[in-house]
């Protein structure tokens, strides 16, 4: 296993030629002497707000789920990871930092600062010693091939235009047999009367598009309304 600096990220894990600027504990990508940012979006928009909006709003009315069911399963899903370095897109406010182990090294990617500051201070007061947080485009991660044991995103994969390419990245980062664990709404799911933005898929599209990029496609036996569980494993390359 790889040992940085506590509250640092594995700067071993970064692509050649990679530069970024630390602003505030955040990670920022800089391009032709420029740090990279990206529009802003609702949830940076409303960060400081954030865990209230999906506790009493987006689980209940928009998933028709319920969040503390919701954490108790991947909690117990995430048990046995332990010393992997773990990847998470879409960190959001950071609310794995409750979900897995400290003896990780954790490694979260968002486009929203406001987030990722958030973010920071749960993996802190969680004492994580092992921790990176980055401002980049998941089309396109700044990171070797290879680098992760496990890949997490919750309730955010609906989010991503183009889950192919997405698909294709996770593949790309992810180590031999590494896995992907992920959390989404969809369609099968969602009630008639509810409309959940972005680009909600059906279970047999997310199947077919993981299968296709060479994953073990498994969906994970836990009903929690409109939301849909499933890890999929990263096949051994030859």
């Amino acid at each position: 296993m790889i040992e940085p600096e506590p509250g640092s990220s594995d700067k071993k894990c970064l692509k050649d030629g990679v530069v970024l600027k630390d602003v505030g504990g955040i990670n920022y990508t800089v391009k032709d002497g420029k740090i990279v940012k990206y529009k802003k979006w609702l949830g940076d928009l409303f960060s400081p707000m954030y865990d209230s909006l999906m506790e009493k709003n987006v689980f209940p009315k928009k998933f028709g789920a319920d969040l503390n069911e919701h954490e108790d399963f991947l909690k117990n899903l995430y048990k046995g990871i332990e010393n992997e370095n773990v990847l998470e897109l879409g960190t959001g406010s950071g609310n794995l930092a409750n979900l897995i182990s400290r003896t990780n090294h954790y490694t979260g990617v968002d486009i929203s600062p406001g987030l990722l500051k958030r973010a920071g201070k749960k993996f802190s007061e969680n004492k994580f010693e092992k921790f990176g947080l980055y401002i980049c485009n998941v089309y396109e991660l700044p990171f070797i091939n290879d680098c992760f044991d496990v890949c997490v995103c919750n309730l955010t994969l609906n989010f991503f235009s183009d889950l192919e390419k997405v698909a294709k990245e996770i593949k790309r980062v992810l180590k031999s047999s590494g896995v992907f664990y992920s959390s989404v709404p969809v369609k099968d799911k969602i009630s008639s009367d509810i409309i959940i933005h972005g680009y909600v898929k059906s279970i047999k599209e997310t199947e077919k598009i993981f299968s296709e990029n060479d994953f073990y496609f498994e969906p994970q036996q836990f009903e929690n309304g409109a939301i849909f569980y499933f890890k999929a494993v990263n096949k051994k390359q030859t």
